[in-house]
């Protein structure tokens, strides 16, 4: 089922008899504690995913300025290790009944669950928090996948994703497990919970369901459906080859839903198996990475800002701190391609003296020598650097800006 018309925003979901409002949205749909005006007193989610207030102003211990610098107003933030399609790895209901008894003696009125979409995870804190902080004479449900249902009818259809993430509701609030209501199994990690039994799942294939269904077919004279467009894959085995529809042409970009690391590699799907470089998260998602290039979608974000100059960039253009745009009008002026105003990431290019190909900044890597600034593009990274770490893979092509594994090249 289409996603493309469910919620968006912050929405009300439940509001309990004392006062206490709940609100759920996720990054990707313009929802997220950082869109609420006013502010959540408590914003809960996925660690790497919910949005935490940042502030490059760094003033001396002792200075009364400090006194003086404008802050926004920041919630209690409460970010958990929880994997997408998945369940959190160590807190189960003794965590939960806590919180609540924190939220009331706090008196805490307003909440906003949230994660990356606004479904799967967003879904089982939405279900937990309705099931210990309604009254039970107002609860409809009996059992999780009533639970559920009742969160789907409230909030959004596609809530709750994984079965073991209705196996933890069921858990958490002890209820019983009720009628199967989720449709795409569970993904793999190693939980704390002896009597949830997990099943695994690939990210990757719900990515290959989903890059099928942009496979466009007509029907030949015989009544045959004849697929129209590239081949994306394997006469032999009926599995794509390449990730179609990328933004930057034969590579992908991957997010790390473990440390939030970007890294761009080859558009090979065999490339999507291997684990994040800096936290050793044995699934990199190309879905989420592409999706923060999007922006009719993620603008608002997946962005970064300049220390030097306060605009916002995609975190793949920020060099230390600093946006690439800057770097390169002060230092490599020549190699400045700028379309359209530059407004948007797509339209801040460069053009690469190695490969002279033009390409946009997101795929720029930049380093200071003894006398000079130098970017290239990634692709002539791999003949610069074909060794990463204890990987040789000659399609890995980002590196951690701030390791010093490559001697200072960026």
């Amino acid at each position: 089922m289409s996603k493309a018309n469910c919620h968006t925003g912050n929405p009300l979901v439940f509001e309990t008899s004392d006062g206490v409002r709940v609100y759920a949205g996720g990054n990707t749909r313009k929802g997220g504690w950082m869109q609420m005006q006013p502010r959540p007193e408590l914003a809960i989610g996925p660690q790497g995913v919910i949005r935490v207030a940042r502030s490059f102003d760094i003033i001396p211990d002792g200075f009364t300025c400090v006194n003086h610098v404008q802050s926004i107003n920041v919630p209690h933030i409460i970010e958990l290790e929880w994997p997408d399609f998945s369940i959190p790895s160590n807190v189960g209901r003794e965590f939960w009944v806590s919180l609540v008894a924190d939220v009331k003696s706090k008196g805490i009125k307003s909440i906003s669950c949230q994660c990356m979409g606004g479904h799967g995870r967003t879904g089982v804190q939405l279900a937990i928090f309705a099931h210990l902080m309604i009254e039970k004479k107002n609860q409809t449900w009996k059992d999780a996948g009533e639970l559920i249902q009742w969160v789907r009818d409230s909030y959004c259809t596609h809530a709750v994703e994984a079965k073991s993430q209705q196996e933890y509701i069921s858990t958490v609030c002890q209820i019983p497990l009720g009628q199967d209501k989720v449709e795409t199994i569970s993904g793999g990690t190693a939980y704390n919970w002896s009597n949830v039994n997990a099943i695994k799942f690939d990210p990757d294939e719900l990515d290959m369901e989903l890059e099928e269904s942009d496979v466009k077919f007509k029907k030949s004279k015989k009544g045959k459906k004849k697929q129209v467009g590239k081949n994306y894959f394997s006469s032999k085995k009926g599995e794509p080859k390449t990730i179609p529809n990328t933004h930057v042409t034969g590579f992908a970009l991957y997010w790390c839903d473990g440390c939030g690391h970007y890294e761009f590699r080859s558009n090979k799907v065999a490339d999507s198996k291997m684990p994040c470089p800096k936290c050793g998260n044995k699934k990199m998602m190309h879905t989420i990475g592409e999706m923060t290039l999007d922006d009719k979608n993620f603008k608002e974000y997946s962005t970064v800002k300049c220390k030097e100059t306060g605009e916002m960039f995609h975190p793949m253009e920020i060099h230390n701190g600093v946006s690439k745009l800057y770097l390169m009008k002060k230092y490599c002026s020549k190699q400045l391609k700028i379309v359209r105003g530059g407004d948007k990431w797509e339209d801040r290019r460069f053009k690469c003296e190695k490969t002279n190909r033009i390409r946009p900044l997101v795929f720029a890597v930049m380093y200071e020598s003894e006398t000079s600034w130098n970017v290239h593009s990634r692709e002539y990274e791999l003949e610069l650097l074909p060794i990463y770490g204890n990987r040789t893979e000659k399609n890995l092509l980002d590196y951690d800006e701030t390791s010093s594994i490559y001697d200072g090249w960026l």
